[in-house]
């Protein structure tokens, strides 16, 4: 099956059994993923642009002040030869789904190495308060429920 999501990706889903809601349909989106480690990949996906300049990127972290993600030294050297002043980054899929929020913009607050990669912190211009609660509220309410997996976990 094609995966269809926000983030544009030529990806296809091969279900070796359980991964997928609904196995035998032609197209699944990111909520039809069953599978976690597929899942974990998904929700960290994230889209830079700024003018004709596109890139996919891993998210490390999503907070109500700053975005993280970590690339290679190649492709670091991209965005610094394309990203200067303000750009727009689309959020995976679930947070868009679920936050309201699908893309917000940002500036490079801070980089740094980090074993041989490149960190971004990003922070947000121009958010609105209101755009910030929603997104926040989210970001905490998938925190528990991360949490009660976690926890429901060990005990079993």
């Amino acid at each position: 099956c094609k995966l269809v999501c926000t983030v544009p990706l030529d990806l296809h889903v091969i279900d070796l059994g359980g991964g997928l809601r609904n196995p035998e349909s032609r197209q699944v989106t990111p909520n039809d993923v069953l599978s976690t480690p597929l899942k974990f990949v998904l929700e960290g996906m994230l889209r830079i642009r700024k003018g004709d300049f596109e890139m996919d990127v891993q998210m490390m972290k999503l907070g109500g002040d700053t975005l993280v993600f970590r690339v290679d030294q190649e492709e670091s050297e991209k965005i610094t030869e394309n990203l200067g002043g303000s750009f727009e980054v689309d959020l995976d899929s679930e947070t868009a789904e679920h936050s309201g929020v699908s893309t917000v913009k940002c500036r490079i607050a801070k980089m740094y190495n980090s074993g041989g990669n490149v960190v971004y912190v990003l922070s947000y211009v121009d958010m609105s308060s209101t755009v910030r609660d929603d997104m926040l509220r989210y970001l905490f309410k998938k925190q528990v429920e991360h949490k009660q997996k976690h926890k429901k976990a060990r005990k079993n």
